[in-house]
């Protein structure tokens, strides 16, 4: 199924999924870049993964998500960082920190009920 046909499928808690999985394609081939010596296509990559980053934090709702919404947003703000001390010394490791981070977070929210995920993106509607 093409992207655009799963996005305009996916519930809130597939959307994320989906972000969360477009960002490890990003960093993935960050990775790559940085081996092959690939600058520009670096520049791209993370300003991609970078971009996905900010619509992660854009979507908290910092009022209904109290402190784990902080806590994500500082997480997120923090990987943002990585990945611009990635571009500027060619750093895999910190990729690879990003990568495991986001791995990490989406084994989480894989295991939340979508359901739960769903009443709690229901409530949050004005």
């Amino acid at each position: 199924m093409e992207l655009s046909r799963q996005v305009e499928q996916a519930s809130p808690h597939e959307l994320i999924m989906l972000l969360f999985d477009g960002l490890l394609d990003c960093l993935g081939k960050s990775k790559i870049s940085i081996v092959e010596e690939e600058n520009k296509m670096l520049g791209v990559h993370l300003d991609s993964a970078r971009a996905i980053l900010a619509g992660l934090r854009e979507s908290l709702d910092i009022d209904q998500g109290g402190s784990l919404a902080e806590n994500l947003d500082s997480l997120y703000s923090y990987m943002s960082r990585c990945l611009e001390e990635a571009g500027n010394s060619c750093d895999i490791s910190r990729i690879a920190e990003v990568i495991d981070l986001i791995k990490t977070l989406k084994e989480a929210w894989r295991a939340i009920e979508p359901d739960c995920a769903q009443i709690a993106y229901a409530e949050s509607l004005p």
